[in-house]
């Protein structure tokens, strides 16, 4: 939920124009808000880091909060809705800023939203659960045929809120006590995250420490606890041969290669280019020499590779129905065509990518989602479609009982 910021009552003008062309571009236009802000914050460098740091807030907080602040501002909702007004920009923005305690009046701004006074929390416990947490008609109803009732609730409610951030260290270059040290010098408090977690660390103040000695000489990679979980259940050792066969940019390869201590050799494959040069340099940064990103041409590329993996890491495309908090522009942009289109990808995925894996290999399929019809339900088509294969351990990760993403992850061993 959105809760009242103890900001100046006096917003600049300039900031309210920064925010409303993310708006423009995310909403009409379709753009990722990362990259809109990247872009739109880059455009003027004047703003300091307390300026970029409230427009970035507050692009995302409209986003993830747009169908409760267009409720709340009088203005109606529709799913096939095809593009945003300006006007309608404005008087979500101003609803925002009047929510958290601001004076709206000087801006341009509705009637409505110049007046409107936040709901109590008993006021939003009335609200339908799609307005109350933002969500598209079509998609709650995906999920309520998906999770039951409490489920559902507790994944919205903690998909409403800013995520969490955590690093993970790379055993390469130093250790998780070294660390922790690092940015305890740096005054920025971290905590460790116990047994399941041991290469974790979150950091408890927001800074931007992309810039620090320690990244930039790869001691760390920013990473999701859930997320890290993928590369310690495949278990990698020292000498073997790994697959990430749908590597992006590399977070997990880069994982893997740090449990490995760079022994062995992690083939990691992309059909996109552009993602695979930001995993070499990311793989430069970090010291990790064992791994070969090399691109997917064709069906040519697996069928070469037949037989030749001691471990496949299969992080499909998703919807990213997980990973809300971090991207709540996905929830708009996803439709009904497009779940079923990834779905599909899935499905092509595991009907030939495991061919890789050699006869006592083990396979892990990974989706940073929570919807049953990309996880389990793909893993129990595909087990029994393929006898060699059998299920060795499941699991599914929420959102609301820990602080990582939503998770899911299938280990399976091909068995002959």
């Amino acid at each position: 939920m959105i809760n009242p910021a103890a900001y100046s009552s006096r917003v600049h003008f300039s900031h309210l124009l920064a925010i409303g062309q993310c708006l423009d571009h995310i909403f009409n236009e379709g753009q990722l808000a990362d990259r809109v802000l990247e872009y739109v914050l880059k455009a003027d460098k004047r703003r300091g880091t307390k300026d970029r740091a409230f427009i970035a807030e507050h692009v995302y907080s409209c986003v993830r909060h747009w169908r409760l602040l267009r409720f709340c501002a009088g203005l109606p909702y529709s799913d096939t809705q095809n593009s945003v007004e300006e006007e309608e920009i404005w008087a979500v923005m101003a609803t925002l800023l009047k929510w958290e305690g601001h004076n709206v009046r000087e801006f341009r701004e509705t009637a409505s939203a110049a007046n409107f006074i936040p709901p109590s929390t008993d006021n939003l416990a009335e609200m339908p659960l799609e307005v109350r947490y933002s969500i598209p008609d079509w998609l709650f109803a995906h999920l309520k045929s998906e999770l039951s009732d409490d489920l559902l609730e507790q994944e919205l409610k903690a998909q409403d809120v800013q995520a969490p951030f955590f690093v993970r260290v790379n055993r390469l270059k130093t250790d998780t006590e070294s660390l922790e040290r690092y940015f305890e010098a740096l005054e920025l408090p971290s905590e460790r995250l116990g047994a399941d977690y041991p290469d974790a660390l979150r950091i408890l103040t927001r800074r931007n420490i992309m810039r620090t000695e320690a990244f930039l000489n790869g001691h760390f990679e920013v990473q999701d606890i859930s997320s890290q979980r993928v590369a310690a259940l495949l278990a990698p050792k020292s000498g073997e041969r790994l697959i990430d066969a749908c590597a992006g940019a590399g977070g997990k390869a880069l994982h893997l290669a740090s449990l490995m201590q760079n022994g062995g050799r992690v083939l990691a494959l992309d059909a996109d280019e552009k993602r695979l040069i930001e995993l070499k340099r990311r793989a430069a940064r970090a010291g990790a020499s064992n791994i070969e990103a090399r691109g997917i041409e064709s069906s040519k590329t697996i069928k070469r590779l037949e037989n030749s993996a001691d471990k496949l890491l299969l992080d499909v495309p998703c919807t990213g129905m997980g990973v809300l908090r971090r991207n709540p522009d996905a929830k708009w942009r996803l439709t009904s065509a497009r779940l079923q289109e990834l779905t599909q990808i899935q499905q092509q995925i595991l009907g030939s990518y495991p061919r890789m894996l050699r006869s006592g290999g083990h396979l892990l399929y990974a989706t940073c989602s929570i919807l049953g019809s990309e996880n389990g339900h793909q893993i129990q088509q595909f087990l029994a479609k393929n006898s060699q294969f059998s299920l060795l351990k499941e699991e599914p990760i929420y959102t609301s009982p820990q602080g990582g993403d939503g998770f899911y992850m299938a280990l399976l061993e091909k068995t002959s």
